[in-house]
């Protein structure tokens, strides 16, 4: 544990702050706690680097009510593509077109869906309601290592590495009932595009006023360069979590 904890330290090259005592020679010395602390700060500062390093005002919204065709061009990818609407009971999907597959946008029961944008191009919103909505683009983050992600709806999480096989811990709050769906997927980027890895998949089996645990396994995949996890979920403001173990 102790190795894998420097080696990721190592890769990241960062020696200041409170721990930079632990990124020394002596480092075999320091106790798990004090790496585990090592690396939660790491973490914490790529992520502010991450975001950083793209302009905010790269994110786009585009609102409007009812039905609406609109037009959105996306330069930076992956960027991750949000629809909310007002009505968090409203069952209107929508579809962006333009790429080399459509993106379907299902808020069903939570008013709010996300998923991923890969190719940059100008992309054709096709949006069917009587609400009011909001379509957001924002490109995604550089998070560095995966320590833990959270939530209350749908989310596509920012880009992680993986440079071994991860037990992620998914905690999920009690639900008011067991009719919808809460999925978690590994998605990867090759040279080939992005795609999600079946085998790092889990469809959970919420029951009513119970809280979930589960241990998954998010495992590499070959010639990947990033990854980012992403969260379906149709519970409105449903909390949940997915932590490194």
């Amino acid at each position: 544990m102790k190795r894998l904890f420097a080696v990721l330290l190592a890769v990241c090259l960062i020696t200041a702050g409170a721990y930079a005592d632990v990124l020394t020679d002596d480092w075999k010395n320091a106790t798990d706690a004090e790496l585990q602390n090592a690396l939660a700060e790491i973490q914490a500062e790529l992520q502010t680097r991450g975001r950083a390093t793209r302009d905010e005002g790269e994110a786009q919204r585009i609102s409007g009510h009812g039905t609406a065709i609109e037009q959105i061009t996306v330069t930076t990818v992956p960027a991750r593509v949000t629809l909310t609407y007002a009505d968090k009971n409203a069952y209107s999907p929508a579809k962006l077109t333009g790429g080399s597959k459509d993106i379907e946008l299902n808020p069903y029961r939570s008013g709010i869906a996300e998923d991923l944008i890969s190719e940059a191009g100008t992309y054709t919103a096709l949006i069917e309601t009587t609400d009011d909505w909001t379509l957001t683009v924002q490109p995604l983050a550089n998070a560095g290592v995966f320590t833990a992600f959270s939530g209350d709806c749908s989310a596509f999480t920012d880009l992680f590495m993986l440079t071994g096989p991860v037990i992620a811990t998914v905690s999920v709050e009690p639900v008011n009932d067991s009719l919808g769906s809460f999925i978690v997927e590994l998605w990867y980027q090759t040279d080939r595009g992005w795609a999600y890895d079946y085998e790092s998949t889990l469809l959970a089996d919420l029951t009513k006023d119970e809280a979930f645990t589960y241990d998954m396994i998010l495992k590499p995949v070959d010639n990947a360069t990033a990854y980012a996890i992403k969260v379906f979920s149709n519970y409105d403001g449903l909390g949940w979590k997915i932590t490194a173990k």
